[in-house]
C-alpha cells in the first residue's frame, strides 16, 4: 500500500510541475524489443537518445555530471529544471526489467533484487562491460547513494565494490551494470543513471541545480534507503 501511495504521489507531483514527455523522434516510437507503439497510445515511452561526447576529466561531482549532461545555465527555475530533469514513461531498456521511471519505488525493489546475481554474471561472463561500469562507479561522477548515506559521489570502489550497501546504492549501480553489459555509452550510462538519481532523490537534485531549497511537498528521498 505504501508502494502505491508513494507512486501516485510522484505522478501527482510531475503533473504538477505542468511536465510532459517531449516526443522529438519520428511518428513511431522504436522500443528495444523490436515493439513499435504508436504515438496514440497510453504506454509512454522514452527512448535513450545518443549523446554527445563527455569529457569525464572535467567531472568532480553530481552536479558536473549533470551539468555536462544538461547544460545548466539554461535553467533558470524550478519548472525549468522539472522538465530537463524529471523523466517520466518506461525507458526502453524498461520493459526487459520491468522498471518505469512512473514507478520509482516498485523498480527500486526489482533493480536491487537483481544486483548480486548481475554483478557476478556480467563480471563472469563479459569483462570489459564489467570494467565499464568500474570506470564509472569508482570516479566521482555521482553514480552512488550520496544523499542517504554520505559517501559522496563514488559509488564504487576500483575492483568494483559497492562502497555502501544500501537499495539506493545497489539499484544504480545495477542500472549501470546491466547498460554496459548491453553495449551502452558511458555518456548514456551516465545520463540514465542521473535520471534514476533524480527521482530517488528529487528535491535534493533540484536543490543541487537551482542552488536554492525548493518547496517543502516535494520528496527529498524515494524508495527504501
Amino acid at each position: 500500500m505504501n508502494k502505491i501511495i508513494i507512486s501516485i504521489f510522484f505522478l501527482l507531483f510531475l503533473t504538477s510541475c505542468n511536465y510532459s514527455y517531449d516526443y522529438s523522434y519520428e511518428d513511431k516510437i522504436k522500443v528495444e524489443a523490436g515493439v513499435e507503439v504508436s504515438k496514440d497510445k497510453i504506454i509512454e515511452v522514452e527512448i535513450v537518445e545518443p549523446v554527445e561526447k563527455i569529457d569525464f576529466s572535467y567531472i568532480d561531482s553530481t552536479y558536473d555530471s549533470l551539468d555536462m549532461l544538461y547544460n545548466l545555465d539554461r535553467i533558470h527555475n524550478q519548472k525549468q529544471a522539472m522538465k530537463v530533469l524529471f523523466p517520466t514513461g518506461t525507458p526502453e531498456y524498461g520493459f526487459d526489467l520491468g522498471i518505469s521511471f512512473d514507478d520509482p519505488v516498485g523498480s527500486q525493489e526489482i533493480l536491487v533484487g537483481m544486483y548480486k546475481e548481475l554483478k557476478s554474471e556480467v563480471k563472469k561472463n563479459n569483462p570489459e562491460a564489467f570494467q565499464q561500469y568500474i570506470d564509472l562507479a569508482s570516479n566521482p561522477y555521482g553514480i552512488s547513494c550520496e544523499f542517504c548515506c554520505g559517501v559522496g559521489p563514488i559509488g564504487a570502489d576500483e575492483k568494483g565494490n559497492s562502497r555502501c550497501g544500501c537499495n539506493h546504492a545497489s539499484a544504480l549501480q545495477s542500472i549501470t551494470i546491466y547498460l554496459a553489459d548491453k553495449g551502452y555509452s558511458d555518456e548514456e550510462i551516465l545520463r540514465e543513471a542521473m535520471k534514476w538519481k533524480t527521482v530517488w532523490f528529487p528535491q535534493v537534485m533540484l536543490e543541487l541545480v537551482l542552488g536554492y531549497e525548493v518547496d517543502d511537498d516535494i520528496p527529498v528521498m524515494v524508495g527504501s534507503c
